[in-house]
């Protein structure tokens, strides 16, 4: 009998909270689940013996519904709301509606809310009742959940059934969080029994049992950056498992492309990290051809404590990426006695680097003198992405007000995530005249030779690296004085001189189709005639660019008819791009643009894979862009080996950028989400390839039969993992297998296209 590892007991035995993450399961040829939800709700149990054994009881959240609540049912209004879904197994084991600590909950009540039952069938609405939960009046919790416990299979049907005791002659609104479009392929929602337009939010949780020999003091195991990396070892061990350290990495990437993958150090129970080193051999193919070293970036995997409003539940969120390869451990805090260690590897795949099957290896160094391995295997496809970046991005930044040197850095950098500036200009416009309060020096500034020399630098720079000036050139602060009446004729006046300053350097550098003029913020009803009056002295002054109006926050399509006109680009919240996707298909069909916002799917308690996945789905729908509001905005305090974030948002919103600790002379944190942001706009360069060589092809007579079947299976991938304007599946395996169907049909058509 092998020696085990003891804590006062012959066996090591973690049990805690785990992450629950999804492994979206496949049925019929299709996905079941449409998003991913790290939700803490069962205890995990892992023993790991001394001989590397390790027994694992984990479970996995399976989602229905999406990242973002668009609708909300009454339970009030109905006898019973329901759900029916399928539990892949081998144990369904619980089932919640809700995401903890979010505003997408499960039960949103207002007033007193009365007796509340839960309960699941077997085989559908008239199927036995296996298991039932009754939460008396006033106690049912937000996050209703059901404990179940019971043999399920793909073949199976349940159906969760809420139920509420009936009320006074005023019942309270117990409003379910729900999706308004089908987002759940196995499944729908019930009214009364009755089968409805929608799904339910809710999170399916799946009990599996495995055994694995993972020997040694360290444990070297890699994941997308789609998957949530958390400190707690047990809370990732579903991860762990399912990397096998007998086999190679493998990644995959076209020319001109940044490939990225979590690296992850976790010790065995008797062994302790004080230091990993990372480094990484260059990638070698067999007939010797090379992609450096230095095509490397190695950042390592911190994590952000969340605040809202300066409260805290003291949730860690891996996010932040300090830029050094490699982590001292005596920084952690105590508590933390056993951790992953993690990092992110990028490698930027040269442009037009020969096709084929690149090795290399990445070596953790722990405590200076244990090495650790693990092999890569790299495919670089026969086709590079182009130089130009085809999604637009209105990404909002808070990175102005700096030297020339800083802001053209700030520039470069985002464009190596293929993201355009926010804001065009060295200072930001409106900052700048408040704080000399709207004076003659301000306006000399803001409009005088170093703001213009910027702007036309900036221009350059987006220019010479593949990018549309996608920025907002618009006298935002005078904008706003006018519409708020704070001496409007002064305000409008200053329009017309800012229009008469920069448009003609617009047009002079030829980007007047590519900036844009963001309207008075999030404006609708009875206001949007006066911007109408706004926006027809933009066209008087500026006739070329285009308007930007912004989260109206309706799907009412008389409501939002009312900013047509005004609108060249619409960029509504998720939520209603879903209720009013209707409308918005009209619009694109009349050939305005359409970039909905990306905020909650960047949101770190939604699903980790949501920013890439909004490129997919801005694809299947034909979007052209991305809105975010900020991209630094949150104010941070450095604490531990982490950050501590101070904002008034959801954890990460606005913080795609982190400061760096004080007197370190680093360069500002990336974010992960950031790098998951610029994966999802390469991703659209597929098709974005595919789509253009076909038309090519087509002046041709061509293409081949087999080339078509190619294009078709890519074009079905996409329909097979974006569902609905908030859901999606985002299992590596399916999107690894669909991002391959659209790089065979690419390097098809290219084929054809050199006559091969």
């Amino acid at each position: 009998m092998s020696k085990m590892y003891t804590r006062d007991q012959s066996v090591w035995t973690f049990n805690s909270r785990m992450m629950l993450s999804l492994l979206l399961v496949g049925l019929m040829g299709q996905s079941l689940f449409a998003a991913r939800a790290d939700q803490t709700l069962l205890d995990n149990q892992v023993q790991w013996q001394a001989d590397g054994t390790i027994t694992a009881t984990y479970y996995q959240a399976e989602a229905v519904g999406g990242v973002t609540g668009n609708y909300w049912p009454n339970l009030s209004h109905f006898e019973s709301i329901g759900q029916t879904f399928r539990c892949a197994g081998p144990i369904l084991a619980a089932v919640q509606l809700g995401i903890e600590d979010i505003g997408y909950r499960g039960l949103n009540p207002e007033g007193p809310c009365p007796q509340i039952t839960v309960q699941l069938h077997r085989d559908g609405p008239k199927g036995p009742i296996v298991a039932s939960h009754v939460y008396p009046a006033r106690k049912a919790p937000r996050d209703l959940h059901l404990i179940v416990d019971q043999p399920s299979d793909p073949d199976t049907v349940w159906y969760l059934k809420i139920i509420a005791a009936e009320q006074g002659e005023e019942p309270s609104r117990l409003a379910l969080n729900a999706t308004w479009n089908d987002s759940y392929s196995a499944g729908s929602m019930y009214l009364n029994d009755r089968i409805s337009h929608g799904d339910l939010h809710m999170r399916i949780h799946t009990k599996i049992t495995q055994t694995a020999r993972r020997p040694g003091p360290v444990t070297l195991w890699a994941t997308p950056l789609t998957q949530r990396v958390w400190l707690e070892p047990d809370r990732t061990i579903d991860l762990l498992l399912s990397d096998d350290p007998a086999s190679p990495v493998k990644l995959s990437s076209a020319g001109h492309e940044a490939v990225s993958m979590q690296w992850v150090a976790t010790p065995a129970p008797d062994f302790s990290i004080q230091r990993v080193d990372v480094s990484i051999e260059p990638y070698v193919d067999d007939q010797g051809n090379r992609i450096e070293t230095s095509a490397c970036r190695i950042e390592n995997l911190r994590y952000l404590q969340n605040f809202k409003r300066g409260n805290t539940n003291k949730v860690l969120y891996p996010d932040p990426l300090a830029p050094q390869a490699f982590m001292q451990i005596k920084d952690y805090p105590s508590k933390y006695e056993r951790t992953n260690v993690g990092f992110v590897v990028t490698v930027q795949v040269p442009d037009q680097q020969p096709a084929g099957k690149y090795h290399s290896q990445v070596t953790f160094t722990i405590n200076e003198s244990l090495k650790v391995t693990r092999s890569i295997e790299l495919e670089v496809y026969d086709f590079s992405l182009p130089k130009q970046t085809h999604t637009r991005t209105g990404l909002f930044t808070d990175l102005s007000n700096n030297p020339l040197d800083v802001h053209l850095s700030m520039v470069d950098d985002l464009a190596d995530f293929r993201i355009t500036q926010g804001m065009p200009f060295q200072w930001n416009e409106t900052t700048l005249l408040r704080r000399n309060n709207f004076d003659e020096k301000g306006y000399a500034q803001a409009r005088g030779q170093q703001v213009q020399q910027s702007l036309v630098q900036t221009i350059e720079l987006l220019h010479k690296r593949g990018l549309e000036v996608t920025s907002i050139v618009a006298p935002w602060a005078d904008s706003y004085r006018w519409y708020r009446n704070q001496e409007p004729e002064q305000a409008w006046k200053r329009m017309q001189e800012f229009w008469q300053v920069f448009y003609p350097i617009l047009e002079e550098q030829g980007v007047l189709d590519e900036v844009y003029a963001r309207m008075i913020d999030e404006v609708e009803g009875d206001e949007l005639p006066r911007i109408r009056q706004l926006a027809k002295l933009y066209r008087e002054y500026a006739p070329r660019i285009q308007l930007m109006v912004t989260a109206i926050g309706t799907p009412d399509r008389e409501m939002l008819s009312r900013a047509v006109g005004i609108a060249d680009i619409w960029s509504p919240s998720s939520r209603y791009f879903a209720r009013a996707i209707d409308f918005y298909q009209e619009r694109l069909e009349a050939g305005e643009q359409v970039w909905p916002y990306i905020h909650d799917h960047a949101f770190l308690q939604t699903d980790q894979a949501g920013p890439r996945m909004f490129f997919w789905m801005l694809q299947r729908y034909g979007a052209q862009g991305a809105t975010y509001f900020s991209i630094r905005r949150g104010r941070t305090v450095h604490t531990w080996f982490g950050l501590e974030q101070h904002t008034d948002t959801w954890p990460g919103d606005g913080d795609l950028y982190f400061d760096p600790p004080k007197d370190s002379g680093q360069p500002l944190w990336h974010s992960l989400r950031l790098h998951l942001i610029r994966d999802g706009i390469e991703d659209r360069e597929y098709f974005w390839l595919m789509n253009q060589m076909l038309d090519q092809l087509k002046e041709r007579g061509g293409p081949q039969p087999q080339t078509i079947k190619l294009v078709a299976q890519a074009n079905q991938s996409l329909q097979d993992i974006v569902w609905g304007l908030t859901s999606f599946d985002h299992a590596p395996e399916s999107l690894r297998s669909a991002r391959e169907h659209v790089a065979r049909a690419v390097e098809a058509l290219s084929r054809e296209l050199d006559g091969n």
